[in-house]
């Protein structure tokens, strides 16, 4: 495995320990989807080795950390994985801060489907509780931030390997 592979693995394992995190209940509502956000860094800097099988992987990891329905995360990292890869050459274009806007759209499409799977698995009616889209907003107001960590350490990798 060489530094960049062992770099996403890192980041990726790192994004699974915050989420992991015990955190207070009033905190949960506020903290970042930060494996998602690993996810969609990797699938915008590197679309043709990290893409969809990726996210697959990534996914079944989070649904055995989290104990959630199996293949759930699996299937929603998956989707988000097809989207950022579909769109990564019109998103890469724009800055951080303006890909705060998009990142947020796929945010909302994940967090939605989970909403309903959610409430197809545990049979409760979809009524809206606005409280779940708090990770939306903090996840794409994270993005410039997680960006920026990810970019500097993936060019700092691949520096030190070409010498």
């Amino acid at each position: 495995m060489d530094g960049g592979y062992r770099l996403v693995a890192l980041t990726v394992f790192a994004a699974m320990i915050l989420s992991a995190l015990p955190i207070p209940q009033w905190a949960h509502v506020f903290w970042p989807e930060w494996v998602l956000l690993a996810v969609i860094y990797w699938c915008l800097a590197m679309p043709e080795k990290l893409n969809i099988k990726f996210a697959w992987f990534v996914g079944i990891l989070t649904d055995l950390l989290e104990g959630s329905l199996l293949g759930q995360h699996a299937l929603l990292y998956t989707l988000i994985a097809w989207l950022t890869t579909y769109f990564y050459q019109r998103l890469r274009l724009y800055p951080p801060h303006h890909q705060v806007f998009f990142i947020a759209l796929l945010l909302l499409i994940y967090t939605m489907i989970a909403i309903w799977i959610n409430s197809l698995r545990l049979r409760y009616s979809l009524e809206m509780d606005w409280s779940s889209l708090l990770p939306v907003a903090s996840s794409a107001l994270m993005w410039p931030w997680v960006f920026a960590v990810l970019r500097h350490l993936r060019r700092k990798t691949y520096a030190e390997a070409q010498g």
